[in-house]
């Protein structure tokens, strides 16, 4: 009996390869905006956040259909098991690109000297 592939982890890689199309796709666009710094309240950063949090969504939906995909027995288990790979390789790249972000601009931020009252 030939082992067919789980549909679970057909979705789980394609979700995957989706998450790593539309990262890629978002830090082009923060890239490429012409400006050197984006304000933090502007509709472009808010709409790079929203992505940002809509491939977390996805991440997490990629992670537990690959798990499904690998509970079920009868069927192959290689899609769920590269939709979790590449999903987790994603989060893993995402999470430190913002923590670099983050101390980056932690310092970048000039230092003010305080300033002497009164003598």
């Amino acid at each position: 009996m030939d082992k067919s592939h789980s549909g679970f982890g057909i979705v789980s890689f394609v979700l995957a390869m989706l998450i790593w199309v539309g990262l890629i796709g978002l830090m082009l666009m923060a890239e490429f905006t012409g400006d050197d710094e984006i304000e933090s309240d502007s509709p472009f950063a808010i709409a790079l956040g929203i992505g940002v949090i809509a491939f977390l969504l996805m991440w997490v939906l990629s992670i537990c259909l690959g798990i499904t995909c690998i509970l079920q027995s009868g069927r192959r288990k290689v899609f769920g098991v590269l939709g979790i790979t590449l999903s987790t390789i994603a989060i893993l790249l995402t999470l430190g690109m913002i923590l670099i972000g983050h101390s980056s601009e932690e310092t970048a931020t000039p230092m003010v000297p305080p300033t002497q009252s009164g003598s």
